[in-house]
């Protein structure tokens, strides 16, 4: 089709019965800059615009800000612009047409026995947060579903800042995703008080569940909580990953993930386990 008749049959957003349903195609939006030409990926294309000055907007706009804050680096997705049709809120992002660290892993298999892209993939990733975290913006929902590839499944940038904050700490418990969330952070089987968790050190925590991700393609538990049956093997016995994990002992001793463990073994001695 060409570009006049595209024009011809450009139309104004008009306001949608159905949020999910709705087809922008051939809409023009953000006051006529835009024209909408061709659905890229699938599911909803726009947010939902809520209500003036409510706590769910507060939220939109805080993600909206924390992301544009982060978004000069080359391992973080870029965002352009955001605005307002109707009842919808359209985000402008950088495209990433390799889908998502978790399809890629789980679907596609693409880091299976290839250790330098694993390499690669988890430099990329942490290069991402640091500089997230140089900015004070704390992701609190790292996983493989939040992190993006470029279509040669090379290049890998963080996104989905929904749940980001700029505080360093948090009494926001269970903020994230279970899997990849850190014990504090679950608050659940320790004795906390009301002591605030780093939301540095529960990013950190979540790399070191990603970097499990991409070497085996499993998870090691459903929530790092003491009720959780693999969890609690893992504290009673941390060489038990060696185990039930296709992974070696210098993986365990020597990565990000033994680190992190380390870490936690001190906390827990501090805080202890109820």
């Amino acid at each position: 089709m060409s570009e006049a008749a595209q024009a011809s049959k450009a139309q104004k957003v008009a306001k949608p019965q159905d949020l999910h349903s709705s087809d922008f195609t051939f809409c023009e939006v953000d006051d006529g800059k835009l024209l909408l030409l061709e659905e890229l990926g699938s599911g909803p294309q726009c947010l939902r615009k809520f209500e003036k000055n409510s706590r769910n907007e507060m939220f939109q706009m805080r993600e909206f800000v924390l992301h544009k804050k982060v978004s000069s680096h080359p391992n973080v997705v870029n965002f352009y612009d955001a605005f307002y049709e109707h009842d919808h809120v359209f985000v402008v992002l950088e495209l990433c047409e390799g889908g998502d660290l978790f399809t890629a892993i789980v679907n596609h298999g693409l880091f299976e026995g290839n250790d330098k892209l694993i390499k690669s993939c988890f430099t990329q990733i942490l290069d991402g947060l640091y500089h997230c975290h140089r900015k004070l913006v704390f992701h609190r929902d790292l996983k493989p579903e939040n992190i993006l590839c470029s279509r040669d499944g090379t290049h890998f940038r963080l996104a989905d800042f929904g749940l980001a904050t700029d505080q360093q700490e948090s009494q926001s418990y269970g903020c994230g995703s279970a899997e990849y969330m850190s014990p504090e952070c679950i608050g659940k089987g320790y004795r906390f008080g009301k002591k605030p968790y780093s939301t540095a050190q529960n990013d950190i925590w979540a790399l070191g569940i990603i970097l499990i991700n991409l070497i085996t393609a499993r998870s090691p538990w459903k929530h790092a909580g003491t009720e959780d049956h693999c969890f609690s093997n893992f504290l009673e016995n941390p060489t038990w990953l060696l185990d039930s994990l296709p992974i070696s002992s210098d993986f365990f001793r020597g990565s990000i993930f033994g680190r992190v463990w380390a870490n936690f073994c001190e906390w827990v001695h501090r805080e202890r386990i109820t």
